[in-house]
């Protein structure tokens, strides 16, 4: 009986030391939630808001490996709180997105890779598919790195620093060039006192270096997936894309 008591007090003490000892902080709306994975990616994400339907996200299974995929249809309403509302020049906003559970640290840097593919659509204005975050419970604000496709152009949009203003990068890089194959993204994030990023897409350089602004109460994480405005004038094409290889690495 002594030996059982021992084997039990001994796990309590590893389980409680490797909880103090981690250095990751965890968002709390995660707890409980389906945490999206693969063998292949390093990452956790979760839905934090709610799909639209029920096949808004699904895994596929491919030929060595599985895969994420996002689709959209008209008025297919985000269920985020603000996402029913007019704002930013939209009557509403469609969503189905997934959030990283873990939030990442300052003064350090990053380099994110991913894989995506566009299968369909992505032909109407604004269509977000990767976002950096800093909204909290704590910090209402929005995110400091925005990757979308508009008028069937790679658009990276930035918050500009000590503002609330947007910059956009209005890349060459066309729909036609990504559409229907599987593309390489890079990103190189240095988050400290003059935040940068730097972008390589197929192996090569978007973006080096582009300064921008992070709230100082924000809590930066990602999120993917399919975000873009609602249209009462005309219907909303069927966008359809898909994720894979989320890997992310501190370089210091």
């Amino acid at each position: 009986m002594k030996k059982v008591k021992f084997i039990f007090l001994t796990l309590i003490f590893i389980t409680i030391s490797g909880c103090q000892t981690t250095k990751e902080k965890i968002f709390s709306g995660s707890y409980g939630k389906v945490l999206y994975t693969d063998k292949d990616w390093n990452l956790d994400f979760y839905d934090n808001c709610g799909m639209p339907k029920s096949n808004s996200v699904k895994w596929i299974k491919g030929k060595n490996n599985n895969f994420i995929r996002f689709q959209l249809e008209n008025k297919n309403y985000g269920k985020c709180s603000t996402d029913k509302k007019p704002r930013h020049g939209a009557p509403y906003w469609e969503r189905a997105e997934l959030k990283q559970k873990t939030i990442l640290s300052r003064n350090k840097q990053y380099q994110l890779s991913f894989n995506i593919r566009f299968v369909e659509g992505f032909l109407m204005l604004e269509e977000t598919f990767f976002q950096m975050h800093s909204y909290s419970s704590l910090c209402n604000t929005g995110p400091p790195l925005m990757l979308k496709i508009s008028n069937e152009k790679l658009i990276i949009q930035t918050r500009r620093r000590n503002s609330s203003a947007h910059f956009k990068a209005y890349t060459k890089i066309k729909l036609s060039d990504l559409i229907g194959k599987w593309n390489s993204f890079r990103i190189i994030l240095d988050l400290s006192q003059k935040p940068a990023l730097s972008l390589n897409l197929n192996g090569k350089q978007i973006l080096s270096n582009r300064i921008f602004g992070i709230k100082k109460c924000g809590a930066l994480h990602f999120k993917f997936g399919i975000y873009r405005p609602g249209n009462l004038l005309k219907k909303n094409l069927r966008s359809v894309v898909d994720f894979d290889k989320i890997i992310l690495k501190k370089i210091n």
